[in-house]
């Protein structure tokens, strides 16, 4: 009975003793007191192989967002500089993966004004208000409207729903640019489902981030990524981004970030590659490459096209989702672009006529399966007593039967001028290629 005392009595004291956030995936470091352009050291230690930071301002934007991979032992820490012109109150530090995170919060005091008259001065204007401004003026000047990133900590613009609208309505791009980086946004781009949602609420905010990663974070991501022989993308040495985008709102005083899944028209991505020495064989062979990570961490590559430009020494490529991107060197390259009711189409690069046009059916692009499959290297077999095609391509078989649908399959093979015409999206993804749909051009890109 005595022992039994003692074991309960020693538990006791060891609760204690020892901090109840030991026992989480991640515990977080206190921050002192803060003013506007100082320092702020963001550390603690972990068991997670990836800690995302974000620090959010008192008006529930985001004023730094980063990744850092801890080293052997758990410990992590980050330092970034808080802007001269940063608003005084309370600042939260969000820290962690998934649902296992920890928060702290620090205060920013007012620097002095310069002046006597303890009142403290003007009151910031928030980077929403700032954004806004900037894009309203471009557009009563009738230019582009242009949002530099630079020498934002949080590499992030914030724009209200309504300057949407305005970007909309004026037919005018939304272009972001940051060290090495620039990122075209068309007209209709933004108009996304969840901005619909909050179009009407003056307090939501579109919050678009783009940035290049650091070394480490580069590194961190081709770790986990099949470089190599195995799927014939090859490193250059250029850069890798990383573009954000989110709705900020507020749903029963509760503040609410939602994700954008997918954008209404694609996105163009223009890296800077002037660092980097390639030859003409090398050029031909780039490619933008989405890394997508999925639940176990791992990271799938997918082949998204783009051009080089010689005289900027850029490469741009297009893409509907946002994520971790870059540039790699494809040993095989397939690139096809048609479009709806037209007859000419480029592989390649190289101009190539059809005799029978894609044409819509059902929503959905339908396209001659003989001429898309076959130039993505594919064999295409057709039985006429069934009235079925099989194509074969990298070991993978699809078989398709004359108006009649399949698994997956919404809208039927079709006849049109003794052409078979198929769902372009359906079959290319089946074959393992990239689909793009560009909805103000009324183009399909196809990448493989």
């Amino acid at each position: 009975m005595r022992k039994k005392l003692v074991f309960i009595l020693m538990a006791l004291v060891l609760m204690v003793l020892v901090p109840s956030v030991a026992f989480a995936g991640i515990s977080l470091n206190q921050i002192g007191v803060k003013t506007p352009g100082s320092d702020v050291t963001i550390s603690g230690s972990t068991t997670l192989k990836e800690v995302n930071i974000k620090v959010v301002r008192p008006n529930n934007t985001n004023l730094y967002v980063d990744v850092v991979y801890p080293s052997g032992n758990g410990t992590f820490n980050k330092t970034f500089t808080i802007p001269p012109d940063a608003a005084a109150g309370t600042y939260t530090v969000v820290a962690g993966e998934a649902s296992d995170v920890d928060t702290k919060t620090f205060t920013v005091q007012a620097g002095s004004s310069g002046s006597n008259s303890g009142g403290g001065g003007s009151t910031p204007t928030q980077t929403g208000n700032r954004d806004d401004n900037a894009i309203n003026n471009a557009l009563k000047q009738g230019g582009e409207a242009n949002l530099s990133l630079l020498n934002r900590t949080d590499a992030m613009a914030a724009i209200t729903p309504g300057i949407v609208k305005s970007l909309v309505d004026a037919n005018k791009s939304l272009i972001l640019e940051n060290k090495g980086l620039q990122v075209t946004f068309a007209p209709r781009s933004l108009m996304t489902a969840e901005l619909n949602k909050v179009l009407q609420d003056k307090n939501a905010s579109l919050e678009l981030g783009a940035r290049v990663v650091s070394a480490e974070e580069k590194q961190q991501i081709f770790a986990k990524a099949p470089l190599g022989e195995s799927t014939g993308l090859f490193e250059i040495g250029g850069k890798v981004v990383d573009l954000t985008a989110q709705i900020k709102y507020k749903e029963n005083n509760i503040t609410k970030t939602e994700n954008i899944a997918s954008f209404s028209e694609p996105v163009a991505v223009t890296i800077d590659m002037s660092d980097i020495e390639l030859s003409q064989e090398d050029i031909k062979k780039l490619t933008g490459i989405r890394y997508e990570k999925d639940a176990a961490g791992n990271i799938k590559l997918v082949k998204l096209g783009g051009t080089y430009d010689a005289k900027t020494r850029t490469f741009t490529f297009y893409t509907d989702r946002f994520s971790f991107y870059g540039v790699l060197k494809a040993s095989h390259l397939i690139n096809i672009y048609l479009t709806v009711d037209k007859l000419n189409t480029t592989v390649n690069g190289l101009s190539k006529t059809i005799d029978v046009a894609p044409t819509l059916i059902n929503n959905r692009t339908m396209v001659p399966i003989r001429f898309v499959s076959e130039s993505m290297g594919a064999k295409v077999d057709w039985e006429d007593a069934t009235g079925s095609a099989t194509i074969t391509l990298d070991g993978k078989e699809l078989k398709l039967v004359l108006n009649r649908l399949a698994s997956g399959l919404d809208t039927p093979p079709v006849l049109v001028n003794g052409r078979i015409l198929v769902p372009i999206r359906y079959v290319s993804e089946s074959l393992g290629a990239n689909v793009m749909w560009f909805p103000a051009t009324n183009g399909v890109q196809i990448v493989k």
